[in-house]
C-alpha cells in the first residue's frame, strides 16, 4: 500500500525560510517591514538617550552596516563565479562604496568637505585630494554605468514578469530611499522649516534610517543567492 504523498510543512510558528524568500516575488518586502517594526519595537521599549548612543552617526549599527558592505565587496568574487570579471569588480565597487558612505569617507580626509559636492573641486582643496576623489568617483560611475547597461533591460522584463530577483532589487532600492528619507527628514524640518523635533523622535528617526541601512546588506545577500540559484538553473 503506498503512502499518500504530502506537501512539505511550512516553517515552525508559520514564518518565511530564506529558501522560501529566495523563491517567492514578494516575500522579499517582508524584510524591510520587519526591521522597521521591530525598530519600532525598540523605540518604545528603550529611553532615547539609549537608542541614540547605538543608533547615532558612526555608531554599532552604522559600523556593522559598513563593514557587512565591505565583506560583500570581497565575497562577490567568490560566490558570483558565473558572472564576467568585469560584472564582479562593479558590484564589488558598489559594495565598497555603500561601507564608504556609511563611514563618511566621502569626507573623512577634507576636513568635513565633502567630494560629492561640485564645490569641493571649486575651492583651495589640495590637488591631490581633488585627483584622488576624482578617479575615485570616476570608477563608481564606471561601475554604476556597467551595471545600468548589463541589467537595466533584464531588470525591466524581471519585473513585468514577477521574478523574484528583480522584485529584491526594486525593494533594495525603495528601501534605501526610504532611509535616506530619514536621514535628511530632521536637517529639512531644522533648516528649511524651522521646526525642532523632540529627542525621541530624533531616535525613532535614527532607528528607523539606520536598521533600514542594515536591512539593505541583508537584501544584497538575498539578491546574490536569487541570482546564483537562478544561473545555476540555466
Amino acid at each position: 500500500m503506498r503512502t499518500p504523498k504530502t506537501k512539505p510543512r511550512a516553517a515552525a510558528g508559520g514564518g518565511v525560510t530564506f529558501p522560501e524568500l529566495l523563491r517567492s516575488p514578494y516575500s522579499v518586502w517582508l524584510l524591510p517591514l520587519a526591521t522597521a517594526a521591530l525598530g519600532v519595537a525598540l523605540w518604545a521599549a528603550w529611553p532615547p538617550e539609549r537608542l541614540m548612543e547605538s543608533f547615532k552617526e558612526e555608531g554599532l549599527v552604522e559600523t556593522s552596516t559598513a563593514v557587512l558592505f565591505f565583506v560583500l565587496a570581497l565575497a562577490v568574487w567568490f560566490t558570483a563565479t558565473h558572472e564576467r570579471i568585469g560584472v564582479r569588480w562593479a558590484l564589488s565597487v558598489m559594495f565598497a562604496a555603500g561601507g564608504a558612505r556609511e563611514l563618511d569617507l566621502h569626507r573623512a580626509f577634507t576636513d568635513g568637505n565633502s567630494v560629492l559636492k561640485v564645490s569641493f573641486y571649486l575651492r583651495d582643496a589640495p590637488m591631490q585630494q581633488k585627483l584622488t576623489a576624482f578617479f575615485v568617483l570616476l570608477a563608481i560611475a564606471l561601475a554604476a554605468g556597467l551595471l545600468i547597461a548589463r541589467y537595466a533591460r533584464p531588470f525591466v522584463r524581471g519585473l513585468r514578469r514577477r521574478e523574484p530577483l528583480a522584485i529584491t532589487v526594486l525593494c533594495f532600492f525603495v528601501t534605501m530611499l526610504v532611509s535616506k528619507v530619514f536621514d535628511r527628514s530632521i536637517n529639512v524640518l531644522a533648516e528649511d522649516f524651522g521646526v525642532h523635533v523632540t529627542l525621541s523622535a530624533k531616535a525613532l528617526v535614527s532607528v528607523l534610517e539606520e536598521s533600514l541601512e542594515l536591512c539593505l546588506t541583508l537584501l544584497t545577500v538575498i539578491g546574490l543567492a536569487q541570482h546564483r540559484r537562478r544561473a545555476a538553473a540555466v
